[in-house]
């Protein structure tokens, strides 16, 4: 299973729209009204994340996604 399917699996397309960053990774956009919400739903993935953008949440500490990791190009 290559990481696009991976992806699929376990991001269900009303959470996140997917797509394929080479043949090891995959880009998920989402959003929602709820910081919380959002860290939650990352945190709960059983697949290595990597956080990338943060827009309109950022008073959000690095701490709140737990295991997920933070990647250069928060704005």
């Amino acid at each position: 299973m290559n990481a696009f399917e991976e992806a699929a699996r376990v991001v269900p397309r009303t959470v996140g729209v997917l797509s394929a960053d080479g043949d090891a990774g995959t880009i998920v956009e989402l959003g929602g009204p709820h910081m919380a919400g959002m860290v939650g739903f990352l945190a709960a993935l059983p697949v290595p994340c990597e956080v990338l953008f943060l827009l309109g949440h950022l008073s959000a500490q690095p701490e709140q996604l737990g295991s997920c990791c933070w990647g250069e190009g928060l704005v």
